[in-house]
Protein backbone atom coordinates (compact mmCIF):
# COMPACT_ATOMS: atom_id res chain seq x y z
CA UNK A 1 0.00 0.00 0.00
CA UNK A 2 1.32 3.53 -0.86
CA UNK A 3 1.69 5.63 1.70
CA UNK A 4 0.45 8.78 -0.13
CA UNK A 5 -3.20 6.92 -0.14
CA UNK A 6 -3.60 6.14 3.18
CA UNK A 7 -6.41 7.35 5.57
CA UNK A 8 -4.84 9.82 8.45
CA UNK A 9 -6.70 8.55 11.31
CA UNK A 10 -5.62 8.45 14.52
CA UNK A 11 -4.55 5.32 15.98
CA UNK A 12 -6.80 3.48 17.92
CA UNK A 13 -4.84 3.84 21.98
CA UNK A 14 -4.89 0.56 23.79
CA UNK A 15 -3.44 2.48 26.88
CA UNK A 16 -2.65 -0.06 29.61
CA UNK A 17 -3.78 -3.02 28.16
CA UNK A 18 -1.07 -5.70 27.29
CA UNK A 19 -1.17 -8.89 25.28
CA UNK A 20 -0.59 -11.70 28.11
CA UNK A 21 -0.69 -15.04 25.96
CA UNK A 22 2.65 -14.20 24.25
CA UNK A 23 6.54 -13.94 24.95
CA UNK A 24 8.00 -11.20 26.20
CA UNK A 25 11.96 -10.18 26.37
CA UNK A 26 13.11 -10.60 29.46
CA UNK A 27 17.27 -10.87 29.58
CA UNK A 28 19.92 -11.68 26.67
CA UNK A 29 20.86 -15.15 27.60
CA UNK A 30 24.29 -13.76 28.54
CA UNK A 31 22.87 -11.13 30.84
CA UNK A 32 21.35 -13.90 33.33
CA UNK A 33 24.61 -15.72 34.77
CA UNK A 34 24.51 -18.65 37.02
CA UNK A 35 24.52 -17.65 41.00
CA UNK A 36 22.56 -14.79 40.66
CA UNK A 37 19.11 -13.29 41.21
CA UNK A 38 18.14 -10.40 38.73
CA UNK A 39 15.21 -8.56 39.41
CA UNK A 40 13.00 -7.17 36.41
CA UNK A 41 9.83 -5.23 36.33
CA UNK A 42 7.54 -6.77 33.29
CA UNK A 43 3.81 -4.78 32.19
CA UNK A 44 3.95 -4.21 36.31
CA UNK A 45 5.10 -7.20 37.34
CA UNK A 46 8.14 -7.65 39.71
CA UNK A 47 9.63 -11.09 38.54
CA UNK A 48 12.97 -12.50 40.14
CA UNK A 49 14.90 -14.51 37.27
CA UNK A 50 17.75 -16.91 38.13
CA UNK A 51 19.30 -19.90 36.38
CA UNK A 52 19.56 -23.69 38.68
CA UNK A 53 22.73 -25.46 38.61
CA UNK A 54 22.41 -26.99 35.36
CA UNK A 55 21.99 -23.08 33.67
CA UNK A 56 18.03 -23.54 33.16
CA UNK A 57 16.52 -20.20 33.67
CA UNK A 58 13.50 -19.43 35.93
CA UNK A 59 11.22 -17.16 36.90
CA UNK A 60 8.60 -16.66 39.78
CA UNK A 61 7.17 -13.46 41.30
CA UNK A 62 10.05 -11.36 43.28
CA UNK A 63 8.25 -11.02 46.46
CA UNK A 64 8.31 -13.78 49.39
CA UNK A 65 4.80 -14.28 50.53
CA UNK A 66 5.38 -13.61 53.94
CA UNK A 67 5.72 -9.67 53.93
CA UNK A 68 6.35 -9.09 50.58
CA UNK A 69 9.86 -8.90 50.53
CA UNK A 70 11.71 -8.60 47.27
CA UNK A 71 13.35 -12.26 46.70
CA UNK A 72 15.89 -10.94 44.45
CA UNK A 73 17.08 -9.55 47.36
CA UNK A 74 17.47 -12.64 48.98
CA UNK A 75 20.06 -15.45 48.10
CA UNK A 76 20.50 -18.54 45.58
CA UNK A 77 21.72 -21.44 47.51
CA UNK A 78 23.09 -24.56 46.20
CA UNK A 79 20.01 -26.69 46.10
CA UNK A 80 18.67 -23.80 43.77
CA UNK A 81 16.19 -22.26 46.47
CA UNK A 82 15.81 -18.82 47.09
CA UNK A 83 15.89 -17.84 50.99
CA UNK A 84 14.08 -14.85 51.63
CA UNK A 85 16.52 -12.19 53.35
CA UNK A 86 13.40 -11.20 55.75
CA UNK A 87 12.24 -14.42 57.56
CA UNK A 88 14.32 -16.98 55.63
CA UNK A 89 11.53 -18.76 54.21
CA UNK A 90 12.96 -20.61 51.04
CA UNK A 91 11.20 -20.88 47.38
CA UNK A 92 11.87 -23.67 44.60
CA UNK A 93 12.16 -22.96 41.03
CA UNK A 94 8.27 -24.07 40.76
CA UNK A 95 7.10 -20.81 43.55
CA UNK A 96 6.72 -23.94 45.84
CA UNK A 97 7.74 -22.66 49.58
CA UNK A 98 9.96 -25.50 50.64
CA UNK A 99 11.11 -23.97 53.95
CA UNK A 100 9.76 -22.46 57.09
CA UNK A 101 12.22 -22.00 59.26
CA UNK A 102 9.69 -20.07 62.00
CA UNK A 103 8.08 -24.61 62.06
CA UNK A 104 10.87 -26.83 61.77
CA UNK A 105 9.47 -30.18 60.61
CA UNK A 106 6.23 -28.91 59.24
CA UNK A 107 5.95 -28.74 55.83
CA UNK A 108 5.33 -24.66 54.57
CA UNK A 109 0.89 -24.09 54.32
CA UNK A 110 0.64 -24.78 50.28
CA UNK A 111 -0.32 -20.86 50.54
CA UNK A 112 2.78 -19.25 50.87
CA UNK A 113 3.47 -20.78 47.60
CA UNK A 114 4.30 -17.99 44.54
CA UNK A 115 3.36 -17.96 41.23
CA UNK A 116 6.18 -19.18 38.89
CA UNK A 117 6.33 -18.00 34.49
CA UNK A 118 7.59 -19.75 31.96
CA UNK A 119 10.67 -19.33 30.31
CA UNK A 120 12.40 -20.61 26.64
CA UNK A 121 15.53 -19.22 25.46
CA UNK A 122 15.96 -18.29 22.23
CA UNK A 123 17.56 -16.62 19.61
CA UNK A 124 19.96 -15.40 22.44
CA UNK A 125 17.14 -14.41 24.45
CA UNK A 126 15.32 -14.92 27.50
CA UNK A 127 11.45 -15.18 26.60
CA UNK A 128 8.98 -14.73 29.33
CA UNK A 129 5.05 -15.92 29.24
CA UNK A 130 2.80 -14.27 31.50
CA UNK A 131 -0.76 -15.20 30.15
CA UNK A 132 -3.19 -17.80 31.71
CA UNK A 133 -2.93 -19.89 28.29
CA UNK A 134 -0.40 -22.90 27.93
CA UNK A 135 2.86 -21.29 26.99
CA UNK A 136 3.63 -21.86 23.05
CA UNK A 137 6.94 -22.16 21.90
CA UNK A 138 6.31 -22.20 18.28
CA UNK A 139 5.03 -17.99 19.08
CA UNK A 140 8.20 -17.21 20.27
CA UNK A 141 9.25 -14.15 17.55
CA UNK A 142 11.37 -15.06 14.55
CA UNK A 143 14.64 -13.43 15.15
CA UNK A 144 16.43 -16.76 13.59
CA UNK A 145 19.17 -14.28 11.45
CA UNK A 146 20.94 -14.10 14.65
CA UNK A 147 21.37 -17.84 15.08
CA UNK A 148 24.67 -19.17 14.36
CA UNK A 149 26.00 -15.66 12.95
CA UNK A 150 29.66 -14.59 13.58
CA UNK A 151 30.33 -12.75 16.39
CA UNK A 152 32.82 -10.57 14.48
CA UNK A 153 29.67 -9.60 12.41
CA UNK A 154 27.34 -9.00 15.21
CA UNK A 155 27.15 -5.85 17.16
CA UNK A 156 26.74 -5.99 20.98
CA UNK A 157 23.58 -7.36 22.51
CA UNK A 158 22.68 -4.11 23.98
CA UNK A 159 20.13 -2.68 26.31
CA UNK A 160 18.17 0.80 27.40
CA UNK A 161 15.59 1.52 29.34
CA UNK A 162 13.19 4.75 28.25
CA UNK A 163 11.28 6.40 30.00
CA UNK A 164 8.03 6.16 27.73
CA UNK A 165 5.19 3.65 26.73
CA UNK A 166 6.13 1.04 24.86
CA UNK A 167 3.81 2.06 21.62
CA UNK A 168 5.47 5.14 21.26
CA UNK A 169 8.80 3.34 20.80
CA UNK A 170 7.03 1.06 18.45
CA UNK A 171 5.20 4.23 16.15
CA UNK A 172 9.28 5.98 15.89
CA UNK A 173 10.54 2.48 14.78
CA UNK A 174 7.73 2.13 12.48
CA UNK A 175 7.84 5.20 10.96
CA UNK A 176 11.03 5.72 8.80
CA UNK A 177 10.46 9.18 7.84
CA UNK A 178 11.80 10.10 10.88
CA UNK A 179 15.42 8.54 9.78
CA UNK A 180 16.20 11.35 7.00
CA UNK A 181 16.18 13.94 9.66
CA UNK A 182 16.78 12.65 13.21
CA UNK A 183 19.46 10.35 12.14
CA UNK A 184 20.76 12.65 9.35
CA UNK A 185 24.41 11.85 8.01
CA UNK A 186 24.23 8.08 10.28
CA UNK A 187 21.27 6.20 9.10
CA UNK A 188 19.83 8.74 6.62
CA UNK A 189 19.92 11.56 4.64
CA UNK A 190 17.57 14.63 4.96
CA UNK A 191 18.15 15.52 1.27
CA UNK A 192 16.76 12.38 0.40
CA UNK A 193 13.40 12.50 2.67
CA UNK A 194 10.34 12.14 -0.28
CA UNK A 195 11.09 8.25 -0.38
CA UNK A 196 8.11 6.48 -1.28
CA UNK A 197 6.91 4.83 2.10
CA UNK A 198 4.94 1.19 1.50
CA UNK A 199 3.08 -0.78 4.07
CA UNK A 200 2.19 -4.51 3.99
CA UNK A 201 0.22 -6.16 5.95
CA UNK A 202 0.19 -9.92 6.48
CA UNK A 203 -2.49 -10.81 8.64
CA UNK A 204 -0.77 -10.59 12.06
CA UNK A 205 2.12 -8.63 11.07
CA UNK A 206 3.03 -5.47 8.88
CA UNK A 207 5.95 -4.55 7.05
CA UNK A 208 6.86 -0.44 6.38
CA UNK A 209 9.56 -0.14 3.56
CA UNK A 210 10.88 2.73 1.70
CA UNK A 211 13.53 3.03 -0.81
CA UNK A 212 15.80 5.70 -2.40
CA UNK A 213 17.79 5.65 -5.19
CA UNK A 214 20.39 8.10 -5.70
CA UNK A 215 21.44 8.21 -2.19
CA UNK A 216 24.58 9.52 -0.66
CA UNK A 217 26.02 6.29 1.33
CA UNK A 218 25.07 6.64 5.41
CA UNK A 219 27.64 7.12 7.95
CA UNK A 220 27.08 3.48 9.80
CA UNK A 221 27.83 1.91 5.94
CA UNK A 222 30.84 3.79 4.65
CA UNK A 223 33.02 1.34 6.46
CA UNK A 224 30.74 -2.17 5.32
CA UNK A 225 31.96 -1.74 1.69
CA UNK A 226 35.44 -1.30 0.46
CA UNK A 227 35.47 1.64 -1.82
CA UNK A 228 32.01 1.85 -2.09
CA UNK A 229 30.30 4.24 -4.85
CA UNK A 230 29.71 7.91 -4.37
CA UNK A 231 25.51 6.92 -5.01
CA UNK A 232 23.39 4.08 -4.45
CA UNK A 233 20.35 2.68 -3.75
CA UNK A 234 19.10 2.47 -0.07
CA UNK A 235 16.44 0.74 0.98
CA UNK A 236 14.92 -0.43 4.72
CA UNK A 237 11.95 -2.25 5.81
CA UNK A 238 11.42 -3.05 9.46
CA UNK A 239 8.58 -5.77 10.41
CA UNK A 240 6.60 -5.76 13.36
CA UNK A 241 4.77 -8.69 15.19
CA UNK A 242 2.87 -8.56 17.85
CA UNK A 243 3.19 -7.44 20.93
CA UNK A 244 6.06 -5.25 19.73
CA UNK A 245 8.79 -7.10 18.24
CA UNK A 246 10.39 -5.33 15.00
CA UNK A 247 13.14 -6.69 12.95
CA UNK A 248 14.75 -3.94 10.61
CA UNK A 249 16.42 -4.90 7.26
CA UNK A 250 18.50 -2.38 5.68
CA UNK A 251 21.26 -1.46 3.29
CA UNK A 252 22.75 0.00 0.11
CA UNK A 253 23.50 -1.72 -3.33
CA UNK A 254 24.58 -0.40 -6.43
CA UNK A 255 22.39 1.98 -8.49
CA UNK A 256 20.07 0.11 -10.19
CA UNK A 257 20.51 -3.21 -9.35
CA UNK A 258 19.48 -5.49 -5.90
CA UNK A 259 21.06 -6.01 -2.86
CA UNK A 260 22.69 -8.59 -3.95
CA UNK A 261 25.51 -5.76 -5.34
CA UNK A 262 25.36 -4.17 -2.00
CA UNK A 263 25.70 -5.55 1.72
CA UNK A 264 23.88 -4.25 5.30
CA UNK A 265 22.29 -5.07 8.43
CA UNK A 266 18.93 -7.03 10.36
CA UNK A 267 18.68 -5.03 13.29
CA UNK A 268 16.70 -6.38 15.89
CA UNK A 269 14.56 -3.79 18.46
CA UNK A 270 12.58 -6.19 21.09
CA UNK A 271 10.33 -3.86 22.76
CA UNK A 272 9.01 -5.49 26.14
CA UNK A 273 6.62 -3.15 28.86
CA UNK A 274 8.11 -2.63 32.07
CA UNK A 275 5.00 -0.23 33.13
CA UNK A 276 2.18 1.73 31.34
CA UNK A 277 5.01 4.53 31.10
CA UNK A 278 8.11 2.79 30.97
CA UNK A 279 9.86 0.68 28.29
CA UNK A 280 12.79 -2.35 28.07
CA UNK A 281 14.38 -2.04 25.12
CA UNK A 282 17.05 -4.88 23.40
CA UNK A 283 18.69 -4.24 20.50
CA UNK A 284 21.47 -6.19 17.83
CA UNK A 285 22.93 -5.92 14.53
CA UNK A 286 23.73 -8.61 13.06
CA UNK A 287 25.42 -7.63 9.33
CA UNK A 288 24.68 -9.17 5.46
CA UNK A 289 26.68 -9.94 2.28
CA UNK A 290 29.98 -8.99 4.36
CA UNK A 291 32.08 -7.85 2.47
CA UNK A 292 35.26 -7.19 4.46
CA UNK A 293 37.28 -9.30 7.11
CA UNK A 294 40.15 -9.76 9.89
CA UNK A 295 40.83 -6.34 11.95
CA UNK A 296 38.41 -4.07 9.79
CA UNK A 297 35.44 -6.38 10.71
CA UNK A 298 36.56 -5.89 14.64
CA UNK A 299 36.43 -2.14 13.88
CA UNK A 300 33.54 -1.95 11.72
CA UNK A 301 31.85 -4.31 15.22
CA UNK A 302 33.35 -1.62 17.45
CA UNK A 303 31.50 1.66 15.48
CA UNK A 304 28.35 -0.45 14.61
CA UNK A 305 28.08 -0.74 18.59
CA UNK A 306 28.68 2.97 19.26
CA UNK A 307 26.59 4.69 16.22
CA UNK A 308 23.54 1.82 16.81
CA UNK A 309 23.94 3.17 20.85
CA UNK A 310 24.16 6.63 19.77
CA UNK A 311 21.36 6.73 17.28
CA UNK A 312 18.74 5.04 19.67
CA UNK A 313 20.53 6.49 23.32
CA UNK A 314 21.41 10.47 22.38
CA UNK A 315 18.80 10.80 19.36
CA UNK A 316 15.56 8.95 19.55
CA UNK A 317 15.48 8.37 23.36
CA UNK A 318 15.44 12.38 24.06
CA UNK A 319 12.87 12.85 21.45
CA UNK A 320 9.98 9.72 22.86
CA UNK A 321 10.62 10.81 26.21
CA UNK A 322 10.23 14.11 25.87
CA UNK A 323 7.13 12.86 23.75
CA UNK A 324 5.55 11.01 26.68
CA UNK A 325 6.04 13.84 29.00
CA UNK A 326 4.40 16.25 26.54
CA UNK A 327 1.31 13.57 25.83
CA UNK A 328 0.86 12.95 30.08
CA UNK A 329 0.30 16.95 30.53
CA UNK A 330 -2.86 17.82 31.92
CA UNK A 331 -3.76 20.32 29.20
CA UNK A 332 -1.76 18.25 26.24
CA UNK A 333 -3.99 18.16 22.86
CA UNK A 334 -4.17 14.93 20.67
CA UNK A 335 -1.41 14.46 18.08
CA UNK A 336 -2.54 14.97 14.71
CA UNK A 337 -1.66 12.47 12.17
CA UNK A 338 0.25 12.36 8.53
CA UNK A 339 -0.02 9.81 6.10
CA UNK A 340 3.56 8.73 6.47
CA UNK A 341 2.64 7.31 9.94
CA UNK A 342 0.25 4.60 8.35
CA UNK A 343 2.57 1.97 9.62
CA UNK A 344 1.54 2.90 13.39
CA UNK A 345 -1.99 2.69 12.20
CA UNK A 346 -1.77 -0.36 10.72
CA UNK A 347 0.06 -1.81 13.66
CA UNK A 348 -1.83 -0.24 16.59
CA UNK A 349 -5.77 -1.81 14.76
CA UNK A 350 -3.54 -5.53 14.85
CA UNK A 351 -2.86 -5.20 18.52
CA UNK A 352 -6.42 -4.16 19.18
CA UNK A 353 -7.85 -6.64 17.85
CA UNK A 354 -5.67 -9.11 19.13
CA UNK A 355 -6.38 -7.58 22.34
CA UNK A 356 -10.16 -7.55 22.10
CA UNK A 357 -9.88 -11.54 21.04
CA UNK A 358 -7.75 -12.23 24.62
CA UNK A 359 -10.28 -10.27 26.76
CA UNK A 360 -13.31 -12.55 24.72
CA UNK A 361 -15.25 -15.07 26.98
CA UNK A 362 -14.07 -18.69 25.74
CA UNK A 363 -16.78 -19.53 23.44
CA UNK A 364 -18.62 -23.21 24.86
Amino acid sequence: MNVQAAHTEAPVAHETRYLKNCWYAAWWSNDLPVGEIKARTILNQPLAFFRSADGVAHAVADRCSHRLAPLSMGKLLANGHLRCCYHGLEFDKDGHCVVNPHTPGVAPNTRLDIPSYPLVEKHGMVWVWLGEAEADVTLVPDYKCFDGADERHMSKRDYLRLEAETSLVVDNLLDLSHIAFLHDGILGDSAKADADIKVENTGDAIVVSRFNTDATIPGIFAEFWPDPPKLVDKGTAIRWTAPSNLLNDTGVWRQGTDRSTGTGFYGAHILTPETDETTHYFFAAVRWNVRTQGETDLRIQKNLNEMRRFAFEMQDAPVIEAQQRRMKAPSAPKPLFLSIDVGPVQYRRILERMLRAEDAPAQG
